[in-house]
């Protein structure tokens, strides 16, 4: 197997909360073995940037997706146990592209990608450690749900402001390089929305 990925210093942890800022490293480890395992994530171990970046890839390739659509994936993939930040989305993806494994479409303020013929062709030789990748995702997400459950507790009520979260969050990294007549409309909405809000607690 090729390894092409660019080993920038993120690592991402398979629980919210901030990610580590050293590291990267190829999907298996010296013996050739996957690094990957639903144990490690279930006891918050950290997936390498070239991990989260083969991940991505293997998601794109799946169907053409934007920050925000790549972000509900992941999450879906490990029913809720990580829902990574689009500070760490994005930089994966801008990594993809400028190594000539992804291309995007513009589609207003919105950026969809999928993998170029390279990018697929990396994924057929990458094909072990991406199905080693998902697959324990995958399982770690299963024990997750299962613990969630067992706990009385399968996050129903938690979801609508979940996904608005990471759909606000997604939005506004979209906007980072939106004209400043644009960036200040944003930020009147998000003002009247706050205002809103605080009504329905009674409080200004």
């Amino acid at each position: 197997m090729r390894h092409i990925f660019h080993h920038h210093h993120h690592h991402h942890r398979f629980h919210p909360g901030p990610e580590g800022r050293r590291g990267g490293g190829s999907p298996f480890r010296r013996d050739g073995e996957p690094r990957f395992s639903e144990r490690r994530f279930m006891r918050g171990r950290k997936l390498s940037a070239e991990g989260m970046q083969l991940l991505i890839l293997s998601l794109i390739a799946e169907q053409p997706r934007h920050g925000y659509e790549i972000i509900r994936a992941v999450e879906e993939l490990s029913q809720g146990l990580y829902v990574p930040s689009p500070g760490v989305i994005y930089p994966a993806l801008s990594y993809l592209e400028d190594a000539g494994l992804a291309e995007a479409q513009t589609d207003g303020n919105r950026r969809s990608y999928s993998p170029t013929e390279a990018g697929r062709a990396h994924l057929a030789d990458a094909q072990e450690a991406v199905e080693a990748l998902r697959s324990a995702i995958g399982r770690a997400g299963d024990r997750f749900d299962e613990m969630r459950r067992s706990e009385g507790d399968d996050g129903r009520h938690k979801q609508p402001f979940s996904e608005m979260r990471m759909a606000l969050r997604a939005a506004l990294f979209d906007l980072r390089e939106a004209p400043p007549e644009v960036q200040e409309r944003a930020g009147e909405i998000l003002r009247r929305t706050v205002a809103e809000l605080r009504g329905l607690q009674g409080k200004d």
